[in-house]
């Protein structure tokens, strides 16, 4: 995480509907490729680590999943 985004790995601060596209774009681009890792909750600028509630954790979870399965 320290060296930054790379071809494998990309950082969301959070899954918005105006990042939705883009999250999905790179799901896909790592699926046709060698893989990768979409890490959220971190600012891509600054690294800074945030968090996210643990009653809201698996509400995110299921929705990021639910969103990579129906494309």
């Amino acid at each position: 995480m320290k060296k930054g985004e790379n071809k494998n790995l990309e950082f969301k601060e959070k899954l918005s509907s105006r990042n939705k596209k883009s999250f999905l774009k790179t799901v896909v681009a790592f699926a046709n490729d060698l893989g990768g890792n979409v890490i959220f909750v971190i600012k891509d600028g600054t690294k800074e680590i945030g968090g996210v509630p643990d009653k809201e954790l698996v509400h995110l979870m299921d929705r990021i999943n639910n969103m990579v399965r129906d494309r």
